[in-house]
């Protein structure tokens, strides 16, 4: 590996300290091309060690929000403060991890694969899951006396019509989000919970709702649903999103 190959600058600087690391043991080792080797060797490993620090960083922030929505459910209320902290934790470590990935898949393609034990896109899947999380809205445990009944919504005459509720329910949520450009805002209006709250009969609805009038309909059908067909890798791309999911509704019959 040259170091006029175009590698991050951040790289770049790395190797070239640990070069002058260890330029006292390569010191006695005449022949350029294996000091060339033995130095990249020590890069690898160094972005080995960084990887793996990535991803326990990764699992620790995690681990982290999964405490702070045990402790909250605990309390029996929602901390919006220490909800927004973790999830700046969980996003600062997403992009690490992401780096890191990103990096070691450059160095795969160029030659100089980098060996290492952690499964980072299962830790990016987590993060990304975690995230989405924290950004939706905290549901109490539902305590005795409590008035769960959903709800109303005006101009639906029979409230046992699942599919002329849940018509309005796009509606009305169309309606009085379309303005926002938070997607965690938009997620936590009451008509988008109260379509989730719907069950799976409601299912098929939502499938030919994302089919027809594409929006971000992949939280509420993961939510009903309790799994989620797409990848990792399509999470961050609506449209493969959207069609992971149409698969996954004709695969099953929802759908035509």
């Amino acid at each position: 590996m040259s170091l006029t190959e175009p590698l991050p600058a951040r790289l770049l600087r790395v190797r070239q300290r640990y070069i002058e690391e260890l330029t006292e043991l390569l010191g006695e080792v005449s022949d350029p091309q294996h000091r060339e080797r033995i130095s990249n060797q020590a890069v690898r490993a160094l972005v080995a060690d960084f990887t793996e620090a990535a991803a326990r960083d990764g699992e620790a922030a995690c681990k982290l929000w999964q405490k702070a929505s045990r402790d909250m459910a605990a309390g029996g209320a929602d901390d919006p403060s220490y909800r927004r902290d973790v999830g700046i934790a969980l996003r600062l470590s997403l992009r690490h991890v992401e780096l890191m990935r990103n990096l070691c898949r450059d160095l795969a393609a160029s030659g100089y694969p980098v060996s290492f034990d952690a499964d980072l896109d299962r830790i990016i899947a987590d993060l990304r899951d975690r995230i989405v999380e924290t950004e939706s809205p905290w549901v109490p445990a539902e305590e005795p006396g409590v008035d769960h009944t959903p709800m109303q919504v005006a101009g639906v005459s029979d409230p046992n019509g699942v599919e002329e509720r849940f018509r309005a329910l796009a509606d009305l949520w169309r309606k009085e989000t379309g303005m926002h450009s938070s997607m965690s805002k938009r997620l936590r209006h009451p008509a988008y919970r109260a379509i989730i709250d719907l069950g799976e009969t409601v299912l098929p609805l939502v499938l030919r709702e994302l089919r027809d009038r594409p929006d971000h309909w992949f939280e509420a059908l993961k939510a009903i649903a309790k799994q989620t067909p797409v990848s990792p890798e399509e999470r961050a791309d609506p449209k493969k999103a959207r069609a992971a999911w149409l698969r996954w509704g004709k695969d099953r019959g929802l759908i035509d």
